[in-house]
């Protein structure tokens, strides 16, 4: 996945996604990534919402926030679906991930 959203986007904001789900990730028990890591930073990301509100966007630094989760909900479906490893359980029981993985 980490592939395909660098030709879209690029390194950077791969790199900034990444970064802002390891900031997250103290707040957090468990400690189970996944097989895919980049795909982890993405569910932080979703679950704090860092790409989706202009804040966080600025906070964290990342271009073309509002262009990710169209993005995600049309190429990462798949991806997203098929996790394997921890994702926040708030965002998960509020509904966060919904519209990424139904069709």
């Amino acid at each position: 996945m980490r592939k395909e959203f660098v030709e879209e986007f690029d390194e950077e904001t791969a790199v900034k996604l990444e970064d802002a789900a390891t900031e997250h990730w103290s707040m957090h028990l468990s400690k189970d990534k996944g097989s895919d890591k980049f795909l982890w930073a993405v569910m932080m990301c979703i679950g704090h919402e860092c790409f989706t509100h202009d804040i966080f966007v600025e906070y964290h630094g990342i271009k073309r926030g509002e262009d990710i989760k169209p993005w995600l909900i049309k190429h990462g479906r798949e991806w997203i679906a098929g996790y394997d490893g921890y994702c926040d359980s708030l965002a998960l029981v509020a509904g966060f991930y919904d519209e990424y993985v139904k069709e």
